[in-house]
Order: C-alpha cells, then sequence, then structure tokens
C-alpha cells in the first residue's frame, strides 16, 4: 500500500545516514547570534528558515569545485575585494530583494527570494525570479541525492524505460509525487516502496537502504 511521502521524515533518514557514516561532514556551525551580528551590521536580509540553515548546516555541509555552503564562504561574498571583484566583473550580483545563500550541489551560485522562498541563480535583471529549487529543503534533498552513492542511501539503484511517456507517468502518478520538493527539471515520487526521480529522458527507482525505515 502506498502513502504519500512527507519529505522531512526522508531528509531526517538522509540526514541520519550520514551522522552515522560521515558525522566529519558535519562541521560546528556558528552561532545565532553570530550570523544576526554580521547580517545586522551589513544590512543584508535574512528569512528565518536561512537563518535556521545557517545555524545548522553553516559550517559546510554542501562542498562543490567552486565552494561551499558555509557561513565563512557566506561572508565572504559580502566582504571579501577578490570576490566583489569577480562578482562585478561576471554581474554575479544579488538582485534587490533576494540574499546570497550559497553554492548548490552542481556548483551553480544561488540567491533565496526574500518574500517566497525559492532560490535560483540571479545573472540578470530578472534573478529574483528564477526557480531552482522551491525552498531550501530541496537544496538539501537535492543534495542528499547526488551524493547517494558516498553516503550509501539505497540498497539498489536501477534506470528503467518508461512504458509510458513522461507526460502520462506524471498523471498518472500525480497522487504519488513528493510535492514540498520542487528541483528544477527534476521530480521526485515515492511507489511502493520506492523513490523514483523523473527528468525529460531518465526514471530512476531507488530501492531498500533507508526506505526500509519509512
Amino acid at each position: 500500500m502506498n502513502s504519500r511521502l512527507n519529505s522531512k521524515n526522508l531528509l531526517e533518514l538522509f540526514e541520519q545516514r550520514v551522522r552515522e557514516t560521515h558525522s566529519e561532514d558535519f562541521k560546528l556551525g556558528p552561532s545565532k547570534e553570530e550570523i544576526l551580528a554580521f547580517t545586522q551590521t551589513h544590512g543584508i536580509d535574512l528569512r528565518e528558515d536561512h537563518l535556521q540553515f545557517l545555524m545548522k548546516y553553516g559550517g559546510g555541509l554542501i562542498e562543490t569545485y567552486y565552494g561551499t555552503n558555509s557561513f565563512e564562504d557566506f561572508k565572504d561574498y559580502y566582504l571579501d575585494p577578490d570576490e566583489a571583484s569577480v562578482r562585478l566583473n561576471n554581474e554575479q550580483i544579488t538582485p534587490p530583494g533576494s540574499t546570497y545563500f550559497s553554492y548548490a550541489p552542481f556548483g551553480e551560485v544561488v540567491a533565496i527570494n526574500n518574500t517566497k522562498g525559492h532560490l535560483g541563480d540571479f545573472y540578470g535583471a530578472d534573478g529574483i525570479d528564477n526557480i531552482d529549487y522551491g525552498n531550501i529543503n530541496s537544496v538539501l534533498f537535492h543534495y542528499f541525492i547526488t551524493g547517494r552513492r558516498r553516503y550509501n542511501f539505497f540498497s539498489e539503484e536501477k534506470d528503467l524505460l518508461l512504458k509510458e511517456g513522461t507526460s502520462e507517468y506524471k498523471i498518472k502518478y500525480h497522487s504519488y509525487k513528493i510535492e514540498d520538493i520542487y528541483v528544477s527539471g527534476l521530480d521526485f515520487y515515492y511507489v511502493d516502496g520506492d523513490l523514483i526521480s523523473l527528468t525529460q529522458y531518465t526514471h530512476t527507482k531507488y530501492s531498500g537502504g533507508i526506505l526500509n525505515l519509512i
């Protein structure tokens, strides 16, 4: 029997497994007071969910070739003269109404919309409306999925051919979709105890492992 999956439950299982197997990935983050002292001093708007993210993961959980999600990298974005020069030369400046967030799992730089909470790259004047991630949990979900083999989340992974087209699959299994996770170009479904990731061209099924704990 299938039931709609709450992404919060799966995120907790992801994190539990990482803490058990790679505890070194969870570095001590900054205090609330330290974060607010910096943002208030520099006039930086900070959503409550962004504050909680920095407190919990601001030691640097997400690491890419280009940078991390650490509070130190967050501060460098606003303070480091070399970084500022790069941003100006490449026009990588957060648009009004948004705040720098971090490097996302595939290395792209994203900002968070301070009103709506979605995240996206901020190239060009319309950057505040770019939506790569629906919320902060979607960034974390994407990070854990991309690191699934390092963390050994699942006991089996299969790339499958759809019997129907992508559009037909989305219609047939719409009630199985994990609605509170939005990653551009990637949908997730929980079907009969398996996690399904669906793109325009691929259909991957993850089975076993932490899913057996749901």
